[in-house]
């Protein structure tokens, strides 16, 4: 008799890689094409001003973080063939070997975005990704 063992990965693991895919698909139209690229991200960037009440200084520093990050995440993702303009989700195996580079950009865009921001404007951006992310998780449901 074979026993069979599914194994699990722990909790913050599938955590973090949930966060990462919720970047990844909240950046994706800004990665799919430069022009209009760059207004989603100055988009986002504008979303995150007016939630955060962030200064000329501010802005255009939070702009150029964001535009960092888009553009770490596209290379991120051309490195392991990940197509976000698919509009799906990606593999899972793809997702895992990608991991350790898309936390590296999002540990970068975090620690640029905390030399910027105050304390309270931080952890209200903090909670903007946590709003973010479950936004994108209720759209985009596996069946």
């Amino acid at each position: 008799m074979t026993l069979r063992v599914r194994l699990r990965p722990p909790l913050a693991v599938v955590t973090s890689l949930i966060l990462m895919v919720l970047i990844l698909f909240a950046l994706a139209p800004a990665m799919a094409e430069e022009v209009s690229g760059r207004k989603r991200t100055d988009d986002l960037a504008a979303r995150i001003t007016n939630e955060l009440t962030l200064d000329a200084a501010q802005r255009k520093a939070v702009r150029k973080v964001m535009r960092d990050f888009g553009q770490s995440m596209r290379q991120v993702m051309d490195k392991h063939g990940i197509d976000p303009a698919n509009g799906n989700r990606p593999p899972l195996r793809k997702m895992l070997a990608a991991r350790a580079d898309m936390r590296k950009a999002s540990t970068h865009m975090e620690s640029s975005m905390a030399e910027i921001l105050t304390p309270q404007q931080m952890r209200r951006f903090r909670t903007f990704q946590k709003q973010q992310r479950a936004k994108w998780m209720s759209s985009h449901q596996r069946p």
